[in-house]
């Protein structure tokens, strides 16, 4: 979920290699996925199903998030890269995907086989080669995915929704965000297949009018939520577009002044955010809160971070956060395929936390219920969240994997 330059805040970054250059013509429709390659290790001589996926080689990735969407993109991960070459292989009649990558210059979904499903450059969006995305994540409906998308030589940053399958997107913030804004999007039930806006009025904050939403998702059921820069401090703000048509702040959590909250998901039933809050990356929280005015932010654990939502898909109503929890500071590097590390669990772990919420409720302790014990998924720590079917999770930083579960 997050991207750094260096270890005190969400900066653009990247690494210059040599060049090289696969040419072909433009991508429209989703790649036919290869059968998962058979990575089966064992751990101390006993039989581990864990398997872990490397994805773009040695080269490094960031805001990786699974797919929520498991019958076009099953096993899939989104992805941001940086510049030089990427050790991703492009399958027989893709076209227009290059092996040399400008920094943040595409969006890109890869497979478990190391393989392109789908990728969009900026020249799509009508950006050129100064600008950049930033902040992909899979949307909480698993037909979108969410981004930002620099102007004005990245002095100005927008916010689109994208739909993959048919390319189809709509600008739902003009030029008002900042680079670390990290949007995430909520659409509810009815949604129909996306039908570009011809016309977009924005209101002051810069957001798009509810008309042109409507008429893009096909619902007024949609949420956006952002984070917002004011002097040292990042908040949380949210857009309800069946609500009342403003930009409504969530409160800050307490004696956190210079702290960041960014990173907000939206909960499956467009209710609740969780959220990072860090002031280093050696001081990181998680957090939940309501999507309301009056909301106050419920503290998860200290030292938790990236919180994702997970609702179990046998029964809807068992809802999860499933977070990592890192020793030191949250960047994490080394090899998560390498079988000794799920002995130790040196690098950190993924846990799954099973939660009841109250919408509505007077207090803070009434609020949220904690069910159990925390479950240790996997003794690999992971960024980008657990899949609808519970089958696999992603990560990035240095490196990045997916990391199929039993």
């Amino acid at each position: 979920m997050e991207c750094f330059l260096q270890p005190w805040g969400k900066k653009r970054c990247g690494f210059m290699a040599a060049a090289c250059a696969l040419l072909m013509a433009l991508c429209k429709y989703p790649y036919d996925p290869q059968v998962e390659p058979p990575i089966m290790k064992t751990v101390d001589g006993n039989d581990d199903a864990t398997r872990v996926f490397p994805i773009n080689g040695r080269q490094q990735i960031c805001n990786p998030s699974i797919s929520r969407d498991t019958v076009h993109f099953p096993g899939c991960m989104l992805l941001l890269n940086f510049s030089g070459v990427l050790a991703i292989t492009a399958p027989a009649g893709m076209s227009g995907f290059s092996g040399w990558s400008a920094q943040h210059d595409r969006l890109t979904i890869v497979d478990t086989s190391n393989t392109v499903r789908w990728f969009m450059k900026r020249e799509e969006l009508g950006a050129d080669e100064r600008e950049e995305f930033q902040d992909p994540e899979w949307a909480a409906h698993p037909a979108y995915i969410v981004c930002l998308l620099s102007a004005g030589a990245l002095r100005k940053w927008s916010c689109y929704a994208i739909h993959p399958r048919t390319r189809k997107r709509i600008l739902l913030c003009k030029e008002t965000l900042g680079e670390n804004s990290t949007p995430h999007l909520w659409v509810g039930g009815g949604a129909a297949a996306p039908e570009e806006p011809s016309a977009v009025i924005y209101d002051e904050n810069g957001f798009a009018d509810s008309a042109s939403v409507f008429s893009f998702f096909g619902t007024s059921q949609v949420k956006v939520a952002v984070a917002v820069a004011s002097g040292r401090d990042l908040s949380l703000y949210y857009r309800d577009y069946a609500g009342d048509d403003r930009l409504v702040p969530l409160a800050r959590p307490d004696d956190r002044a210079g702290w960041r909250c960014e990173s907000p998901l939206i909960s499956p039933d467009g209710g609740w955010v969780a959220f990072n809050a860090w002031k280093t990356p050696a001081l990181y929280e998680s957090y939940i809160q309501e999507l309301s005015a009056t909301s106050r932010p419920i503290l998860l654990k200290e030292g938790w971070s990236d919180p994702h939502w997970w609702a179990h898909p046998a029964d809807s109503s068992l809802l999860y956060l499933v977070y990592q929890e890192v020793p030191g500071d949250n960047l994490v590097y080394g090899d998560l395929a390498d079988p000794s590390l799920r002995l130790t669990g040196e690098l950190g772990v993924t846990y799954r936390q099973l939660v009841h919420l109250f919408t509505g409720a007077s207090t803070q302790s009434a609020s949220l219920s904690r069910i159990g014990q925390p479950e240790a998924l996997v003794k690999l720590p992971t960024k980008g969240g657990l899949s609808p079917d519970g089958r696999y999770l992603c990560t990035g930083y240095d490196r990045a994997f997916i990391v199929g579960l039993p």
